[in-house]
């Protein structure tokens, strides 16, 4: 066999040798292709389950600060009802990028939204209740200023009354003792003037008779 024989045999199992690797190397491209899109199809998906989480988790905090106002109780409930929603965040973040289990996520995401429907009911159910307590309060308020005006007017007019009382009984007294003074005087007088109807004196007549003579 020549020379040239032998460099034909080489050069055609070079190529052969060649067209493996290329082939080799295309298959091994081809599956780390497919793995890469697999994978941006999977972090696409684990993204917008994610944003949809989000999404969802900023939604409900804000419509339970619609709720926030001045009574404590309905702020505490509030308060109570975030701490859990943040929970089952932490939770279902761990099902998307720990466990990559987007169904079961997907099924979280789904509950959170339903307690939170029930959530928004119960708040909007207290605050329709505190709203009808607190006008309930303003209404007895304003009965129990009415009624406290009344029991102060009651007092001024038993004030008065006594003070009228205290003094009609002085000047029933002081009438009293009028009286008593002046019945003093009219008995004096009637005694005066019997006194005088009774006093009798006696004179001498020309004749020598006594004769009866009234003193006046």
């Amino acid at each position: 066999m020549g020379n040239s024989n032998k460099s034909s045999i080489w050069l055609l199992i070079a190529l052969i040798a060649f067209l493996g690797l290329s082939a080799f190397l295309w298959f091994q491209n081809s599956q780390l292709s497919s793995k890469l899109d697999a994978h941006e199809k999977e972090l696409f998906e684990l993204e917008k389950v994610n944003a949809e989480l989000d999404q969802d988790y900023q939604a409900a905090l804000a419509s339970l600060e619609e709720f926030r106002g001045e009574n404590n109780e309905l702020n505490n409930l509030i308060d109570s009802q975030k701490k859990e929603l943040s929970a089952q965040k932490d939770k279902i973040n761990n099902l998307i990028w720990s466990k990559r289990e987007l169904g079961k996520a997907r099924e979280e995401i789904s509950q959170i939204k339903g307690m939170m429907t029930q959530n928004l009911q119960e708040l909007s159910t207290l605050r329709e209740e505190n709203t009808r307590l607190a006008n309930l309060n303003k209404k007895l308020e304003t009965e129990k200023v009415q009624l406290s005006n009344e029991v102060n007017r009651e007092r001024e007019i038993n004030t008065e009354l006594s003070e009228a009382k205290t003094i009609l009984v002085s000047q029933k007294e002081q009438l009293d003792k009028s009286n008593e003074v002046l019945s003093s005087k009219v008995d004096m007088a009637m005694a005066i003037k019997i006194n005088w109807l009774e006093v009798k004196g006696y004179e001498v007549k020309d004749d020598g008779n006594l004769k009866k003579k009234s003193k006046g």
